[in-house]
């Protein structure tokens, strides 16, 4: 079977275990510096806190806001992301307000997002970018002057202008969760930020131990393993990104010729994706009966995921995230994947679209 979303992993990614055993440090130390630092200039970031998960992550940016006090009770989400949005929102005590997207690059649908950021005073919105696909949105939401947090956690190194994303918004998190872009040995987060303020009250709050004064702190750090193993990820990066262009072209111009389906196959200058996800719309076909195809021929497809309006309802209406999730798959595109692989997916198009 050939896995929907698989980790590239090679027996020199482990060579850090050597310089553990001679160091003894498991704990936070060298490794997480080094990895903040290096995330840090990959996204533009002048600051970075490695942590021990993107939902952490995403916690701490919104309860440092939280604290603050100044920022009401409501956070704009997009209901085409993954659950650990609305977890992260509910766990640093906000409420969700709950925006449809745009099919063009699955961000919001921004003439919604202003009526809702409108109607109950919204000072925070989340930004993730779906799929590994940039939206010129934080641009609007920057205009307006929302409190900006952008989660790249399908989208690092992808670009809009030659600028990463992450550099465009007030805050940026990121997971390295085991199927993300890169990962930290199946778990793992990072908290960015170019204030130095913010960068210390996160370092603080991250580790509760030998501290001189009391308040509520958490156990969140990343450990030494973890971040010697994203250090080599990320020594991959360039190459992870090539890959994935490489096989969404050839994806594309092979699915470009079917009846019945469309891609998402856009790369220039001005939005560089990564192709995180290979989206096909089934604009003549029932989903469920293609990915039954898919896994007939050996290859594991799936939908898009439940958008969170499926799990926590507010007033608006969500038709395009709805329609995704009933008429999206999600094919195989990561760089593990050998040339046989590809060639055998690239069939399977043949046998299952017209």
């Amino acid at each position: 079977m050939i896995r929907h979303s698989k980790p590239f992993l090679t027996p020199k990614d482990f060579d850090f275990v050597k310089t553990l055993s001679s160091n003894r440090m498991l704990s936070s130390y060298e490794g997480v510096e080094k990895f903040e630092e290096k995330f840090s200039k990959l996204i533009n970031k002048k600051y970075s806190v490695a942590v021990n998960s993107g939902t952490n992550a995403l916690f701490l940016a919104l309860y440092y806001l939280k604290e603050k006090g100044t920022f009401g009770d409501f956070v704009l989400i997009p209901s085409l992301t993954c659950v650990a949005v609305l977890n992260a929102v509910l766990m640093a005590g906000f409420k969700p307000i709950i925006c449809d997207v745009d099919k063009k690059d699955f961000s919001y649908d921004f003439e919604r997002a202003k009526t809702l950021i409108s109607k109950y005073k919204i000072k925070i919105a989340v930004l993730p970018y779906m799929f590994g696909y940039p939206s010129d949105v934080v641009f609007k939401f920057k205009k307006m002057g929302v409190f900006l947090i952008e989660d790249i956690a399908q989208s690092l190194g992808a670009e809009i202008n030659s600028k990463p994303l992450g550099s465009f918004g007030d805050f940026a998190v990121c997971s390295f969760y085991a199927t993300k872009v890169i990962t930290t040995l199946g778990e793992g987060g990072m908290i960015s930020v170019n204030d130095k303020k913010s960068y210390r009250y996160f370092k603080d709050l991250v580790d509760y131990d030998k501290k001189k004064d009391f308040k509520l702190r958490f156990s969140f750090k990343m450990t030494e393993a973890q971040a010697f193993f994203g250090l080599k990820q990320l020594d991959y990066m360039e190459k992870f990104i090539e890959k994935r262009i490489n096989i969404a072209r050839i994806y594309s111009e092979k699915l470009s010729k079917k009846r019945g389906i469309s891609v998402f196959f856009e790369y220039d200058k001005k939005k560089s994706p990564i192709f995180y996800r290979y989206l096909i719309e089934l604009t003549g076909y029932d989903k469920n009966t293609i990915i039954k195809k898919f896994r007939d021929f050996g290859i594991e497809a799936s939908d898009i995921g439940k958008p969170v309006n499926f799990y926590y309802k507010n007033s608006d209406v969500f038709d395009v995230s709805d329609y995704m999730y009933h008429n999206f798959v999600s094919v195989p595109i990561y760089p593990s994947l050998t040339e046989a692989e590809i060639d055998r997916i690239l069939k399977s198009f043949d046998r299952i679209f017209v």
